[in-house]
């Protein structure tokens, strides 16, 4: 371990300690601990306490998200030991970064929605543009580590699962509106309700903002000598809606996520670009059902259809003489760098659907004693129908059938032809599973686990986990963890062609990963919990893009094997009726395995503390409530051959406030993010074209808020 890391480690542990240091009353009942803990099913697919899961788990409630003024998924994941989210090379995408695994697509996250997955098929990833709106999230369900034993490919990094309200949630009918910076728009209804056996619920969100024009880029092509500059577009027009009806364990959810006029952030090709935009549709629809076939014997099975569609307009090179290679494509160098002007810029506009048919089934069975065991067994289709626009390239652009190279007066339709970005393609899957959940004794349970996935294109991957969980005492909580995980290659990465920032490799090997985990949940008090787990994972054949000269572009490959190893800490303490504290701090070494670098863009550490404050009745202030928020994200080192200063670290303080009006089922809030207008950057990848700048992250931003509730 490295000095420097070691100190981070001290420091950031005392921080975390400090934050706790007044003592609870000697007289607390330690006997009343655990009254009510939260359940999760995404570590094991049964029901488990938090504290008794087989994985390094945490739950974020409605109440968590309503106290701390978010908007999006990605401001609450924020809070969570060992997640940063950062930006992605593409669009205005969150990059989600799980204990320092992260890549241009970020694929080897798994999100779900109600448990199911939610993805973009070309990239693995979230659908392009993904923002996720939290007006009718109940509750959030993440661990941190491999899930591919119950969840399959891509539970890479991590799981998180947003599970949405239903109708006994809601109880009858939510409205809100929130508005500020940048012009940010939110308006919400929830209705729903439980009327006997039967449960239904529907949402719909609308949110849009101008975005923050302030973060302005500034990207540079080193070989032709030029220099871009321009905001970072983070703009969008996003509608959420669902259904969901239950009725005597059948569940039926309909689910649309659309985006319009989308930013596509630092542009299609890393050059700013303040005309193209990113619209996304995205449709979900599942039927599920849970059946006691016996005394001992549950069935739970889910069939789903999920319908994607993604139009991209991309202005990849502002007007004005870019150089051309004789394929016709904007920075290669066959035949050396030709002038061309582009009245228009250079335009580059994929689109296509995606079809998604999904069947899944599993049985648990409980008669052997002191075991339960849950069988599972799925399958999987997939198809892709992709289409492109362009005016630069081979079969547009190119001395073959362009010799002149005289540019288009309008973007040429390549679909269905060789010269598109990819060819219509699909995909067949089959998985089998087996788990078992042995209670070894009262204090003492061994959950083990086998699933093998095929695919018909990348083969096959079995993926075992094993999980020792000891309730040592009744306030002491100890497991050991292992489990291995796997990630197929996306369909951009075997297939990609005709698009020299992101060339597919049909060579490819999935991606594997084998993590040790060992955790402690110690009730310290009745009012005080800590938690503690420390990781190592080593992963072999990461896929990223990488240069490849002589294919004129970045290529798809199994660039680095790559292992890990940290700490994460984090404790709650109430600190009386009115004061609650949380805090979390995580320090980690992620290094490249072959060459022992420390692998670029990955905060080492990182530190949170929130404060959340409802006075009590003496206070003569009823139903109030304040949340104060503070992140620090470390520093971060750059690529070898990058010439730039390694990324610093920064602070970020939010703060929100929330008033119930007695009586009347309103209630008023406001909030604001980045308080301190703190100016910061998260980092931009090198590369023989990229954005110098980094990309800046948003200013202060203020929002209020209205909500009615009737029940």
């Amino acid at each position: 371990m490295s000095p420097n890391l070691s100190k981070r480690i001290i420091v950031l542990l005392a921080l975390a300690s400090q934050s706790f240091t007044l003592v609870a009353s000697e007289e607390d009942d330690l006997l009343s601990l655990y009254d009510e803990e939260d359940l999760i099913t995404i570590a094991t697919g049964t029901q488990k306490q938090v504290r008794f899961a087989p994985s390094v788990a945490t739950v974020i409630t409605t109440d968590d998200i309503v106290a701390s003024g978010a908007r999006m998924l990605s401001e609450v994941l924020e809070s969570v030991p060992g997640i940063h989210v950062g930006d992605a090379l593409l669009f205005d995408d969150d990059l989600i970064s799980i204990r320092g695994i992260q890549t241009s697509n970020n694929p080897q996250v798994l999100v779900q929605i109600d448990g199911v997955e939610i993805r973009h098929l070309f990239t693995a990833a979230r659908p392009a543009g993904f923002h996720l709106p939290l007006a009718n999230v109940q509750r959030i369900e993440i661990i941190r580590g491999p899930g591919s034993a119950v969840h399959g490919a891509d539970a890479f990094a991590g799981v998180i699962n947003v599970i949405t309200k239903t109708g006994a949630d809601i109880g009858g009918v939510e409205l809100g509106a929130r508005y500020g910076a940048f012009n940010t728009q939110d308006v919400w209804l929830n209705a729903g309700n439980a009327i006997g056996a039967v449960d239904w619920a529907f949402s719909h969100e609308y949110s849009t903002t101008n975005g923050d024009h302030n973060r302005m880029v500034t990207s540079e092509l080193p070989a032709a000598g030029q220099t871009w500059s321009g905001a970072f577009r983070s703009e969008y027009e996003i509608y959420n809606t669902q259904v969901k009806a239950s009725v005597a364990g059948w569940t039926a959810r309909l689910h649309n996520w659309r985006l319009q006029n989308g930013g596509n952030g630092p542009g299609g090709a890393q050059v700013p670009d303040q005309q193209g935009f990113v619209e996304t549709d995205y449709y979900q629809f599942d039927l599920a059902n849970k059946s006691q076939l016996a005394a001992d014997v549950a069935l739970d099975a889910r069939v789903g259809f999920h319908r994607g569609e993604t139009a991209i307009d991309n202005v990849l090179f502002p007007v004005g003489a870019h150089p051309i290679d004789n394929l016709g494509n904007p920075y290669g160098v066959a035949g050396g760098p030709a002038f061309r002007n582009f009245p228009d810029g250079v335009i580059g506009n994929p689109e296509g659907e995606a079809k998604v048919l999904d069947v899944d089934f599993s049985i648990l069975y409980t008669r052997f004693a002191n075991h339960v065991l849950r069988f599972g067994a799925g399958y999987l289709h997939e198809d892709v129908d992709a289409g492109e626009r362009k005016n630069f390239g081979p079969g547009v652009l190119d001395t073959g059938s362009n010799p002149g190279q005289t540019v288009p007066p309008a973007p040429v339709d390549v679909s269905d032809t060789q010269f598109a970005f990819l060819q219509d393609v699909d995909r067949e899957a089959y998985h089998v599973s087996l788990q078992d959940e042995i209670r070894l004794s009262n204090d003492l349970e061994l959950t083990v686990g086998l699933r093998f996935d095929e695919f018909n294109d990348v083969g096959g991957a079995v993926n075992p986990r094993a999980a020792l969980v000891w309730a040592a005492d009744y306030n002491l909580t100890t497991k050991f963890l292992y489990g291995r995980a796997f990630r197929a290659p996306s369909f951009t990465e075997l297939f990609s062609k005709n698009n020299p920032s992101q060339l597919g490799n049909p060579e490819l090997q999935p991606e594997t990963i084998d993590t040790y985990e060992a955790a402690v949940d110690y009730q310290f008090r009745p009012n005080w919990n800590i938690k503690a787990n420390a990781f190592y994972y080593e992963i072999e054949d990461l896929i990223d893009f990488k240069l490849d000269l002589a294919q004129l572009g970045l290529v798809a490959s199994n660039e680095k094997n790559q292992t890990g190893y940290g700490l994460e800490l984090s404790s709650h303490w109430q600190a009386s009726d009115s004061i609650a504290l949380s805090a979390n701090a995580s320090v980690q070494k992620i290094e490249d395995k072959d060459s022992n670098e420390d692998i670029a863009n990955v905060p080492t550490a990182q530190f949170f503390a929130g404060l959340n404050w409802q006075p009590a009745s003496g206070y003569n202030v009823r139903d109030f409530q304040m949340d104060f928020e503070v992140h620090w994200i470390s520093d971060r080192e750059r690529v070898t051959g990058d010439p730039r200063r390694d990324l610093a670290s920064y602070t970020l303080v939010n703060v929100a406030a929330r008033k119930a009006i007695a009586n009347s089922g309103l209630s008023v809030a406001a909030s604001v993010k980045n308080l301190l207008d703190k100016d910061a950057a998260e980092p931009s990848e090198f590369g023989p074209l990229y954005v110098t700048s980094d990309y800046p992250i948003q200013g202060r931003a203020a929002f209020i808020e209205l909500n009615y509730r009737l029940r």
